[in-house]
């Protein structure tokens, strides 16, 4: 009998059409950041910023102290990404509590290539 063992990989269709494991994460951040590390890819990712009166700015990439990579969830706002990645980076200047909920494929994250390019990295 083989042994031959089939592990989804990035460009596989039906992981992401049969996506969904549910993952999920609350935090607060006190004028610092936080990185979420996934265990299998995404699909779409969901952030709630539960504050009523500061930003929540993301990235898909650590772009040290440059804002010209980073994107803002509006305080109070919810925004949603249909995005294959395996990480995601939060910060905040003032203290901001967030949800986020992620949709994974079955694909493990160690598939995953590091994301750059225009509107990423440069």
């Amino acid at each position: 009998m083989a042994n031959n063992i089939y592990n989804p990989g990035l460009y596989h269709m039906g992981a992401y059409q049969a996506s969904g494991r549910p993952f999920g994460a609350t935090g607060s951040l006190n004028a610092d950041t936080d990185t979420i590390n996934f265990p299998y890819v995404t699909k779409q990712i969901v952030v709630l910023n539960r504050d009523a009166g500061s930003d929540i700015m993301y990235a898909y990439f650590h772009t040290g102290s440059s804002d010209s990579n980073k994107y803002a969830i509006t305080a109070g706002e919810q925004a949603t990404f249909d995005v294959k990645c395996g990480m995601i980076i939060l910060s905040s200047s003032a203290t901001v509590d967030y949800t986020l909920y992620a949709s994974l494929t079955a694909i493990t994250s160690s598939y995953m290539y590091n994301l750059t390019g225009s509107g990423v990295t440069e």
